[in-house]
């Protein structure tokens, strides 16, 4: 009975430990204030060059600028924490699924005219 007692103790423990050690896949928001420009992108899963000059910037009160589709546009933003992702609004309605956010990092994905798209940026 008492090794019954035991290993239900045991149990327990372990499954607290597991739980509480379970990795947050929440995103700090805070790190994406500022300017990133692209340090490298993917177009269906190719390396492209045109977005060597691209950036997207955003500040305080949900406005972001970005040149990703070639000129200068800004728009508001939510940032929504469910699915760590970005929905822009504005001229062009846009979305995109964050993959890795860090102080100095960021990558993205998103599809643009029918094509897949992935976004390296480093902060500036």
């Amino acid at each position: 009975m008492a090794y019954k007692i035991k290993v239900g103790i045991f149990l327990i423990v372990l499954g607290s430990v597991l739980v509480s050690c379970k990795e947050d896949k929440q995103l700090d928001q805070n790190f994406l204030i500022g300017k990133w420009t692209m340090h490298n992108a993917l177009r269906n899963n190719q390396p492209t060059t045109t977005l060597e000059n691209a950036y997207f910037e955003f500040l305080d009160g949900n406005i972001m600028k970005t040149n990703i589709l070639g000129t200068e546009e800004e728009a508001k933003y939510e940032f929504m924490s469910e699915t760590n992702s970005i929905r822009q609004s504005g001229r062009h309605l846009m979305e995109y699924q964050i993959k890795k956010l860090t102080p100095d990092s960021l990558s993205m994905e998103s599809k643009i005219r029918n094509y897949q798209f992935q976004f390296f940026l480093v902060k500036s």
